[in-house]
This record gives structure tokens, C-alpha cells and sequence, in this order.
């Protein structure tokens, strides 16, 4: 996934995306998860030899987002702040994790009628808890279409598209609008008849 196209995953997507990094993260011995830091990086001095060891970065669940589908350079120390245009998303997650919904959707300039939640802390329990809250936000019908995840900018596992028969309407519509030279547009339906 590229940064763009994670741009425009919808919230339940976000997270379940969140989770499969999370799930790549824990087999990869460059990383060490730790809900305590964003994407931190540490190296150690040997006090003998001089000689410096990379350790493990440490990442929480958004800190696995930088890591994998931002690109983080497994030595630096990352926040949200070091991607702007992620800012939101990231502190969404940040939040989130923790069951502080209301927070989280603070995070991208946005209220919800859902409420802060106890989530579990075993990692297969606060697994199902995320799980549970994604398919929550996308049964949500007070969220906005793209936060739902029912726009064309949705991801492509929950991609909107519109049934084949609808678009073939649409297209010979607006060859009988060329035909006829009448401006026409699918939102305005038929175009009108002659005379």
C-alpha cells in the first residue's frame, strides 16, 4: 500500500490495515511493538569496543503504519507530526487503541455519538476489540460516507462501485445526449426528451 492510497482508506479500513502492519511487525526482528512510543529508534555504544548496535525499534500500532506503509527509516524516531498529511489518522489510531473514541475522532476534526470503551489488554482480546470497532464504524450510518467507507475513495477491498447494469445506462444516455447534442451529466438522469 502505498502513503496515498492509505490517504484514502476509509476508518474501518484504516484499522484492520493498522492491524495486518501490526501482525507483519511482530515477525520482523528490526521492530519490537511497544504501545508506549510512536516509531523510536535505539542504538546502543559497546563502552569496549566503540562499536554501536541497532536495537530493535520500538513501534506502537500507528507506529507500525510509519514503519511499513509510510516508509520510516527503521533508524529514526517517528511520530505522527513527521507526516502531516497522516497527522490525523495516526492520532486517530493512537487514541483508539486505547478505547477513547471520542478522542480519536477529535483527532480528525470530527464528533461521533459513539462512546469511550473499555478495551482488552491480552493481545488476542484488544485484537477482536479493534476488529469489532472497525465493523462498528462501517454499520455506522451517522458517519460520513468516507469515514464509512462508501465513496469511490474507500479502499479496494470495500471499493464503492456501482452496479454494471447502471453504468451501461449511464454511458448509452450520453451517447443519445452526443447524438442529439444535448448536454448531459449522469447526476441529472435521462436527458430530456425532444420537443
Amino acid at each position: 500500500m502505498t502513503p496515498t492510497e492509505l490517504q484514502q482508506l476509509s476508518l474501518p479500513d484504516l484499522i484492520r490495515h493498522g492491524l495486518e502492519c501490526l501482525d507483519q511487525i511482530r515477525t520482523d526482528g528490526r521492530y519490537r511493538v511497544d504501545d508506549s512510543v510512536y516509531h523510536e529508534a535505539k542504538s546502543v555504544k559497546d563502552k569496549k569496543s566503540g562499536e554501536i548496535t541497532q536495537m530493535p525499534t520500538r513501534v506502537c500500532w500507528a507506529g507500525a503504519i510509519i514503519a511499513l506503509t509510510l516508509g520510516a527509516d527503521p533508524t529514526a524516531s517517528l511520530g505522527p507530526f513527521d507526516f502531516p498529511e497522516h497527522e490525523g489518522r495516526l492520532r486517530f489510531l493512537n487514541w483508539a487503541k486505547a478505547g477513547f473514541i471520542v478522542e480519536a475522532f477529535e483527532c480528525l476534526n470530527q464528533t461521533t455519538p459513539h462512546q469511550n470503551r473499555t478495551i482488552r489488554t491480552d493481545p488476542e482480546g484488544w485484537r477482536a476489540d479493534m476488529m469489532a470497532l472497525a465493523d462498528e464504524l462501517e454499520r455506522d450510518e451517522s458517519l460520513s460516507p468516507f469515514f464509512q467507507g462508501r465513496t469511490p475513495h474507500a479502499s479496494s477491498r470495500r471499493e464503492w462501485t456501482a452496479p454494471v447494469e447502471v453504468l451501461r445506462k449511464e454511458q448509452e444516455a450520453l451517447k443519445a445526449a452526443e447524438a442529439d447534442n444535448v448536454p448531459w451529466h449522469p447526476s441529472l438522469g435521462a436527458p430530456a426528451p425532444k420537443g
